[in-house]
């Protein structure tokens, strides 16, 4: 099985098992019934990039800070009139 995935329970299906079975049948049944995969270079890479991606915690901002700031606005926007 890919190591990606993550075991969510007998009965449910990721988007991927979805794509892999509507892709190929026979590949589904290898990757996800009998658990071959073999990782390649490209799968390696892939997932190395996505942890790096995983790992940026300034991308965002906190949602906490950026809750406290709104409360701490008291001022009232105003719409100009438009003639």
């Amino acid at each position: 099985m890919p190591s990606h995935v993550s075991a969510l329970g007998d009965e449910a299906l990721t988007l991927d098992m979805v794509h892999q079975y509507a892709y190929c049948p026979r590949r589904f049944h290898l990757m996800y019934v009998e658990g071959r995969w073999a990782d390649n270079a490209f799968t390696v890479e892939g997932r190395n990039v996505h942890r790096r991606a995983d790992q940026l915690d300034h991308v965002l901002p906190d949602p906490d800070a950026a809750a406290s700031f709104s409360r701490g606005c008291r001022g009232v926007a105003r719409r100009r009139a438009p003639w």
